[in-house]
């Protein structure tokens, strides 16, 4: 079993100028079970999020939230 950590930072940078927020994302790969792919696309399918990758940094977000920052 491969037990490597890989850390995801985003940086959030104001854009005065154009009065915009700015997000540098990285690129993380990983290794999911099919079911949670299954059950991602089935989301995106009902519209409730645009794409897997918006699905999972929402879901990132609130383990983050919950976990660490609340």
């Amino acid at each position: 079993m491969n037990t490597d950590l890989v850390l995801l930072a985003i940086i959030f940078t104001y854009d005065a100028e154009h009065t915009q927020v700015i997000i540098e994302m990285k690129l993380v790969t990983l290794h999911i079970p099919e079911t949670y792919v299954d059950g991602l696309e089935k989301l995106v399918e009902s519209n409730l999020y645009p794409n897997r990758s918006e699905a999972i940094r929402i879901a990132i977000r609130d383990l983050l939230k919950r976990e660490l920052w609340g």
